[in-house]
């Protein structure tokens, strides 16, 4: 039982990781290149240090699974709270790392959070993934 506990953290840790990568070194590069920040990057610039919280770094797109091998932790947009200044604000950052930072279902959940919370956003996207943006019927 324990083994098993120990295991499923490890695979949580493992997938966290793998989100904090955003599209991995080669895609974080280029955006370099082009002269542009990642979304994480935006976003520690941007508030307080130490006080943001992420919220749903795991939430993946219709049909995939965190972990497999079409997956795309956060599905391209990093979402959470933190502070500016001392005052709380909801934070999502479009990462262009990531599927472009094109809105999907996934990602359209993540970032209504902030649409009734003050606070800001950075996009950085392509467009909307057909067949995968959000659901007319909200679900």
């Amino acid at each position: 039982m324990v083994e098993i506990m120990h295991s499923n953290i490890l695979e949580l840790f493992e997938l966290r990781e793998h989100a904090h990568a955003g599209g991995g070194e080669k895609r974080v590069a280029i955006q370099h290149q082009r002269g542009k920040l990642t979304a994480r990057e935006r976003l520690h610039l941007l508030l307080d240090e130490g006080s943001f919280e992420e919220i749903d770094i795991l939430k993946v797109g219709r049909g995939e699974t965190a972990g497999g091998s079409e997956s795309t932790p956060g599905d391209g947009v990093i979402t959470g709270h933190g502070k500016i200044s001392g005052r709380e604000v909801f934070v999502f950052s479009q990462d262009f790392t990531v599927i472009g930072g094109s809105l999907g279902e996934g990602h359209s959940q993540k970032s209504a959070r902030s649409w009734t919370w003050p606070g800001r956003s950075f996009t950085d996207h392509r467009s909307q993934r057909l067949g995968r943006g959000p659901h007319p019927g909200g679900g």
